[in-house]
């Protein structure tokens, strides 16, 4: 049986439990540029790769390194210049995405909320930032 509310007395100190909703909208807003970022850069890529190795039940995938070639070119200023290229054209968009999450989370998620869940050294705050971190990983 739930008990009704009672309402704090005038001028007395807001409840830290209870979340306004203009902040659980932020931390939503959040939490979609991090998913929609993380499902355009990292999770759709991968599914179409996974997919497709699965289908040809072979992964065969060109290297950054030698570029296609049977043995990596031999070391020059045009190599490590074709390679700096081929690198940025494969991390560009993730490090975009790494931008937008960071910015989302700087402005839209409130302080307290990390002091609170992940300031702490203790397990639970251990587990929270690896549950946190674990779908930018894959």
């Amino acid at each position: 049986m739930d008990l009704p509310m009672e309402r704090p007395p005038a001028g007395a100190a807001p409840n830290a439990e209870r979340q306004p909703p203009a902040r659980l909208i932020a931390l939503g807003v959040a939490g979609v540029v991090a998913a929609a970022a993380l499902a355009y850069v990292k999770w759709l890529p991968l599914w179409q790769k996974a997919t497709a190795a699965l289908a040809a039940h072979r992964y065969k995938a060109p290297s950054i390194l030698t570029g296609g070639a049977a043995v990596a070119p031999a070391p020059s200023w045009h190599a490590a210049w074709t390679y700096a290229q081929a690198y940025y054209g494969a991390v560009w968009m993730a490090v975009i995405a790494g931008i937008l999450i960071g910015g989302a989370v700087q402005s839209l998620v409130p302080q307290r909320f990390f002091n609170r869940f992940l300031a702490n050294s203790n397990l639970k705050a251990t587990l929270l930032a690896a549950a946190g971190a674990l779908p930018a990983f894959f």
